[in-house]
């Protein structure tokens, strides 16, 4: 037998659990009411997150929805178990701790009869390992001259289905016990979750307005300015080879910013000497 509150086995005699003080509906107890019992569940319902809506939070926030769906899960499980924890913390390196999170939550589903098995350090090896993958790949992108938008949005999208497969068991798990527990918040309802991507998306938006993901569109300005850099030193009387290869020489030295600044200007160009003597050889 097990308290319906905090999940830790009982005595069967038992009026009260040891653990927590929780008062135990007994065979002698009064019939508790239909409407008391969904009172008492309404709560656990609302927390109850369904796959799809995790795979659609994190497409829409980037995968950044998986560190506060670690913070709400850390959270109860601080509350239910009593753990000593900080659930803000762990949910934002919840790469990191999803090892022992994935293992308290199957924990508390068993507590319940839950029939379903997953093994915690596997999933959070898997978690860990797509999440290192995709920083590789994100940091192989920034140096990317020329990027796809659409084909990034694509790869980061599989990415996402990944992490959702990988912490679908534990969606489950915690679903299941979330419905055969008593356990009340009115901190992760649903709407909270809706507020935090509005929040999120405000964010991405406000960076992007100021340059975070310039580099999406570097291959139309790219081109852009590389004409209008060309055909301008063609008519200051530079031949159109020298002209690319100086071109050429400011990518390599400056950065996308600073070469709309230096070379569309031609003042204070760094190194402008060394890059004249480079092409040179190619009047």
């Amino acid at each position: 037998m097990y308290c319906s509150t905090c999940g830790k086995e009982i005595s069967k005699e038992s009026k009260f659990c040891r653990h927590c003080g929780h008062k135990l509906i007994t065979e002698s107890s009064d019939i508790v009411k239909p409407s008391a019992i969904s009172k008492d569940t309404s709560s656990g319902v609302k927390q109850i997150l369904s796959i799809k809506k995790f795979f659609l939070f994190n497409l829409l926030t980037f995968g950044i929805y998986t560190a506060y769906w670690g913070w709400k899960n850390w959270e109860i499980v601080k509350r239910v178990k009593g753990l000593d924890v900080n659930p803000g913390a762990r949910g934002f390196f919840i790469v990191f701790t999803s090892f022992s999170l994935f293992k308290e939550i199957l924990s508390l589903a068993k507590n319940y009869g839950y029939k379903g098995n997953y093994v915690p350090w596997l999933l959070g090896l898997g978690l860990l390992a797509i999440n290192l993958i995709y920083n590789l790949f994100s940091r192989a992108v920034e140096k990317v001259e020329e990027i796809d938008l659409t084909a990034f949005l694509i790869i980061t999208a599989i990415f996402i289905v990944l992490i959702t497969l990988v912490t679908a068991p534990v969606i489950n798990a915690m679903n299941y016990f979330l419905k055969h527990n008593k356990e009340e918040s009115s901190k992760f309802e649903i709407k909270h979750n809706y507020v935090l991507i509005v929040l999120l998306a405000v964010i991405f938006i406000f960076y992007s307005i100021f340059g975070l993901i310039e580099g999406f569109y570097t291959t139309s300005y790219t081109e852009a300015t590389k004409i209008e850099f060309v055909n301008s030193c063609v008519d200051a009387g530079g031949t159109r080879n020298y002209c690319e290869c100086f071109y050429k020489e400011l990518q390599s030295r400056l950065s996308y910013q600073e070469l709309l600044t230096y070379g569309l200007t031609g003042q204070d160009l760094p190194d402008k000497q060394v890059i004249i003597h480079a092409c040179s050889g190619s009047n």
